[in-house]
């Protein structure tokens, strides 16, 4: 199978005044027999790699609850001061925080572990990781 960008291929047929399946299917055909010669051989990616988007998918989702807690809760603290329920919700909203401050050391223990599973990530994580840290020095200084 060979991946294109239907943009690559709309650009290459230039302006045109009609739009039908019919049309587009034989745009496509010339366009991969024409660039056929430049065709990659799509693979599928690794397991591994999509349980890693779906782990940081969900470190994302849980990172945006830590910060609604985080900033409904210092609200409610800095608003009502002596009051029982905000206090309640206060103290509900750091253990929720706590919770999912677990949860999110857990996935990334989960990652590393995928991560350090297949050489080809390994290897990957290393070159991303050195960029990062190049880009983090450079900013300092």
């Amino acid at each position: 199978m060979w991946l294109e960008n239907p943009l690559q291929i709309k650009l290459s047929t230039g302006i045109k005044r009609d739009k039908s399946d019919r049309t587009d299917s034989r745009d496509i055909a010339l366009y991969a027999h024409r660039y056929r010669d430049r065709a990659k051989r799509w693979q599928l990616p690794e397991a591994s790699l999509k349980s890693l988007e779906l782990l940081l998918s969900f470190r994302e989702c849980l990172l945006q609850h830590k910060h609604t807690l985080s900033v409904s809760s210092a609200e409610i603290r800095s608003v009502i001061k002596r009051d029982r329920t905000a206090r309640y919700i206060y103290e509900q909203s750091k253990r929720d925080i706590e919770r999912i401050n677990r949860e999110i050391k857990d996935i990334e223990g989960t990652m590393t572990e995928i991560i350090e599973s297949s050489e080809k990530l390994k290897d990957n994580y290393m070159l991303v990781s050195s960029v990062y840290a190049g880009c983090f020095v450079c900013r300092q200084a």
